[in-house]
C-alpha cells in the first residue's frame, strides 16, 4: 500500500505540474515593452498637454488679429471722417449765413440733408468738441489768441472760433479757440522818465 500511496502521491504531483504553468522571467526586451506602455501613455497627456496649448495659442492668435483689423478699419474711417470735415465745416458756414433770396424751402433741404450726413458720422463715433467757459485742455484745444483779461481765471477758454472733433475717443482735430491770460500791469513810464530828469 505504501507503494500505492506513492504512485497517488506522484499523479497528484504530475496533475499539479501539469496545471502549474512555469511562468518564465521576463527578458529585457519585455520589460522594455510594459515600460514602454507606461511611457507611451504619458507620451498621450504630452500630447495632448501640447495641443491644449496650441488651441489656446491659436484663440489668442484669433482674438488679437481680429483687434488689430478693427484698430486698422478705425484708423481707415478716422482718416475719411478726418477729410469731411471740411465739407462739414462748409456746410455749417453756408447755412449760418444763407445767400440774400436764397428760397426757404431750398434752406430748409439743405439743412435736413446737413442733419443726416451729421447723424451718419455720429452714429459712426464722431463726436464735436465744442468748449464752454472751461480751463484750456491741450489735448482737445489749440490756442489761438491769448486774450488778457480779469472777468476769468487765466487759462479759461473765452472763445470757440472754429470747433474740434473726436472720432472713437480719439482727437482727430482739436478745438480752435481763445484763451485768457492774465493782463500784464501797465507800468507808467512818463512818471519814471520825469522823476529821472528831475
Amino acid at each position: 500500500m505504501e507503494k500505492g500511496q506513492t504512485d497517488s502521491e506522484n499523479s497528484k504531483e504530475t496533475v499539479e505540474k501539469k496545471n502549474k504553468v512555469e511562468k518564465p522571467e521576463p527578458t529585457e526586451d519585455e520589460e522594455m515593452e510594459s515600460g514602454e506602455i507606461v511611457d507611451s501613455n504619458e507620451g498621450h497627456k504630452d500630447y495632448y498637454d501640447m495641443l491644449l496649448r496650441t488651441q489656446a495659442e491659436f484663440e489668442n492668435f484669433k482674438k488679437r488679429t481680429e483687434k488689430e483689423m478693427c484698430g486698422f478699419r478705425d484708423f481707415a474711417n478716422a482718416q475719411l471722417v478726418k477729410d469731411l470735415l471740411i465739407v462739414i465745416d462748409d456746410f455749417q458756414n453756408a447755412l449760418a449765413t444763407p445767400a440774400e433770396g436764397a428760397d426757404e424751402q431750398f434752406v430748409k433741404g439743405m439743412e435736413l440733408i446737413f442733419k443726416n450726413f451729421y447723424g451718419v458720422l455720429e452714429k459712426e463715433g464722431l463726436g464735436e468738441i465744442r468748449p464752454g467757459k472751461e480751463s484750456f485742455d491741450p489735448w482737445k484745444h489749440e490756442a489761438v489768441e491769448m486774450v488778457p483779461t480779469d472777468e476769468v481765471p487765466e487759462h479759461t477758454i473765452i472763445g470757440v472760433i472754429q470747433p474740434g472733433y473726436i472720432f472713437k475717443d480719439k482727437v482727430i482735430r482739436p478745438a480752435k479757440v481763445r484763451v485768457a491770460v492774465e493782463p500784464k500791469p501797465v507800468t507808467e513810464k512818463k512818471d519814471d522818465e520825469e522823476t529821472e530828469d528831475q
